[in-house]
């Protein structure tokens, strides 16, 4: 500010000019908040008062489809839990194995935060047995140790289930809960309780106020309290539990009124027929008032001296620069009439032919700069690469003969966990090491990204210089072997070409051959492609596979795997081409237990660990790749064996049923009917026990006793269609190929043939 002169006293100057435009424009938007501010402050009571009844409006919302999700909740587990002891034995007691499973089904439900749920407790007076999430108890148990309360007693739970049937919602209260023998405080909850005529049978849900009304309830109003009220106005819930207030009558089904020192906002709730009270004391809005008059006048103030300062500050900027200008073009000694009331633009407008003639020399000294235009085509070709750093210092002269050098980064889980790196920032570290050590040796190569997991090095050089680049190699080997715990290299170098029109070749090239890394914990420099069309599997070794697979023979199943692994090995597969083998062994045991692409056995079994994928990924030796499946397949052929070996009358009679009649046309309502049972019970059953679904079953069996006739028999496709319950044989071929990927008759010729 020191070097600004003062203000200049010419009526007719630009810093006048300027500075009077500034504030008139200025003075319009300020006039306009100066109206705006008057507005609002008339209608500010009026808008927070409309503020507090739609915060009112949407707790009440959030509040009923709370209750109408958890009644809903409530009564969907009374049926699975009166559909589970439905065909106990009472003369044996107690199923201990019912009564497990209840309570894992409880353990997985509660986990659902959205519930907002403490706990359900399940009363079964039969049996004088109660379940919850934590495990069982006998009633007395439950109701007078692990959940007591003065007021929901043992006598108190009896009376009230022997009652009226359906819903009933109680005050909130706090209970003395008892984990382990731990004594422990619950927060507010609030019991609601469902019985119908089977009374030997009730459940109750216990609501945490705490969480749902800090979900629900976001007033931002100091001293602001909710109430919830039942149809006799009895308080089932207060925010502020030592408040005395008492509340005005509240006929209405919403509204709001102010009574002594406090505003009363109240709806009632159409599916509860509770009534929602939203207190606010009258001096916090008083407050609120008050502040934001306050802000609003200081804004006001503010921006009006603000905006002065500024078109002061703005005009002597714009002045000075304008006024050193026109000095300048003083200097040439030009003196024309003036054209304009500003004196400043005059001068300038004088000269403007004169800039066109140095604007003439400036293009005839740009058109003899042809090697630009070589230098903006080159950098095109890159635009369209991902990562491309327009800062990069590519030479001019793009006809140079070059070469590629590529990077391909395989990156460990332990890059995350241990050293807290992630993988674009890991990448862009390799990058600028190997553009430092390259341009110290050529000083025209590029350094760039183009993918997450690709960097390229383009050099160019007159001569073939692969003695050179071969040192390069050497010492980035030993430098990036350093980190092999964090990400393996692969490094190729494409051939030499002539100039830029080969750069899609070399490209290709480079990528060709960085998919033929081999199996190694190392650094790999990579000089020729690996082989295509590796053979995974043939029909036989197949067949074998899923045989041992339905019976969860874990040691066959990986003495196969290993055969194979080794078999690939020996023939100079890729590790691309091995991690594409062991997807699809991961994808054929999914698929033969009934589980979705990418789900594994470990969610049973308790066994902690990434998804297989993930770890097949990052099995980057042979060795690797077998002690991962060693583990895999371990793992699932227990859970094929465990379900393999149960015996289940409902799962022998329905599988017995399916294999006897297979030509017929089998329905799960046919099967069901059989049984004795509903066709949704033996859906659910069939799926929980089998892992499958009840028709995915049968085509599996079907397309199995199909391969089995094709390989072993002379019959024609279409009676081997009839055979297995397909009276089209166009759908049955269409079936055959979508299990198989071959066609029947293709399916047989390879048998014949091994």
């Amino acid at each position: 500010m020191a070097n600004i002169r003062p203000f200049p006293k010419k009526a007719g100057s630009l810093f006048f000019k300027l500075l009077i435009s500034f504030i008139v424009i200025i003075l319009l938007p300020v006039s306009f908040n100066f109206v705006s501010y008057a507005f609002f402050r008339t209608n500010l009571e009026e808008k927070l008062i409309e503020n507090n009844s739609v915060l009112t409006d949407t707790a009440v919302k959030h509040y009923e489809d709370q209750i109408r999700t958890i009644k809903n909740f409530t009564f969907t587990q009374y049926l699975k839990v009166n559909a589970s002891i439905v065909n106990w034995n009472k003369g044996r007691g107690i199923d201990y194995v019912a009564v497990t499973q209840l309570r894992n089904e409880l353990q997985a439900y509660l986990t659902n935060p959205s519930l907002y749920l403490s706990n359900m407790i399940v009363v079964l007076n039969r049996l004088d047995l109660a379940l919850d999430k934590d495990g069982s108890a006998s009633l007395h148990d439950m109701f007078d140790k692990f959940y007591s309360n003065d007021t929901y007693t043992y006598d108190f739970w009896q009376k009230e289930m022997s009652g009226d049937n359906g819903f009933k919602l109680y005050a909130s209260s706090n209970f003395s809960l008892k984990t382990l023998d731990i004594p422990q405080k619950s927060g507010s909850l609030m019991p609601l309780l469902f019985n119908s005529d089977n009374k030997s049978i009730a459940i109750i849900a216990l609501m945490d106020n705490e969480k749902m009304a800090e979900e629900f309830y976001k007033s931002t109003s100091p001293g602001s309290k909710l109430f919830i009220l039942n149809e006799k106005k009895n308080i089932l819930y207060a925010s502020d539990r030592e408040s005395t207030l008492t509340f005005p009558a509240m006929n209405e089904m919403k509204g709001h009124m102010k009574v002594g020192t406090f505003y009363f906002f109240y709806q009632k709730g159409t599916l509860s027929g509770f009534t929602y009270v939203n207190v606010i004391p009258t001096s916090s809005i008083d407050s609120q008032i008050s502040r934001l008059n306050l802000i609003l006048a200081s804004i006001l103030v503010v921006s009006l001296l603000l905006s002065i300062a500024a078109s002061i500050f703005f005009s002597v900027r714009l002045n000075n620069p304008i006024r050193k200008i026109v000095e300048s073009i003083r200097q040439l000694n030009f003196s024309l009439p003036p054209q304009s009331q500003i004196k400043e633009f005059n001068v300038i407008s004088e000269k403007i032919n004169e800039l066109f003639r140095t604007n003439l020399v400036i293009h005839q000294d740009l058109d003899r700069q042809n090697s630009l235009l070589k230098y903006y085509a080159y950098t095109n070709k890159f635009k369209n690469i991902r990562g491309y750093v327009k800062e990069a210092n590519i030479p001019p002269n793009m006809d140079k003969p070059f070469i590629l050098i590529g990077f391909q980064l395989l990156f460990t889980s332990r890059l995350k966990t241990d050293m807290g790196i992630a993988q674009d920032k890991a990448a862009n570290l390799f990058k600028e090491f190997v553009n430092a050590d390259l341009t110290e040796a050529f000083a025209e190569s590029v350094t760039f990204q183009i993918e997450n997991d690709i960097i390229l090095s383009l050099i160019f050089m007159e001569e073939d210089q692969r003695s050179r680049i071969e040192v390069f190699l050497q010492r980035w080997k030993q430098v990036f072997d350093l980190d092999r715990e964090y990400c393996l290299m692969s490094i190729s170098v494409s051939d030499r070409y002539e100039d830029s029109s080969k750069f899609s070749d070399a490209y290709n090239q480079i990528l060709l051959l960085l998919n033929g890394r081999r199996t190694g914990d190392d650094t790999q420099i990579i000089t020729e492609p690996g082989p295509t069309n590796p053979v995974y599997l043939d029909q036989e070794e197949e067949r074998v596979f899923y045989a041992n697979l339905e019976k969860g023979n874990a040691s066959e199943l990986i003495q196969i795997v290993k055969r194979r692994l080794h078999y690939l090995d020996r023939k100079s597969a890729t590790l691309r081409q091995l991690h594409e083998y062991a997807t699809e062994v991961i994808r054929k045991v999914n698929k033969a237990s009934g589980r979705e692409s990418g789900i594994s056995a470990f969610g049973e079994l308790n066994v902690p660990g990434p998804l297989p994928y993930e770890n097949v990924r990052e099995c980057f030796t042979l060795e690797q790749l077998e002690q991962y499946f060693e583990w895999f397949l371990q793992v699932e052929s227990a859970v094929i064996r465990r379900k393999f070996e149960e015996v289940d009358p409902i799962i022998d009679f329905a599988t017995d049923y399916i294999n006897a009649h297979l030509g017929d046309d089998i329905t799960l309502e046919l099967v069901a009917d059989k049984l004795g049972i509903t066709g949704t019970y033996l859906s659910t059953y069939f799926k929980n026990k089998k892992g499958i679904n009840f028709s995915d079953y049968i085509n599996n069996v079907r397309m199995r006793k199909a391969q089995e006739l094709l390989a072993t028999t002379d019959l024609k496709v279409l009676d081997i269609a009839s055979m297995v319950g397909y009276y089209s044989v166009n759908a049955f071929i269409r079936k055959f190929k979508k299990y198989t990927g071959v066609p029947p008759g293709e399916y047989r010729k390879v048998n014949v043939d091994l």
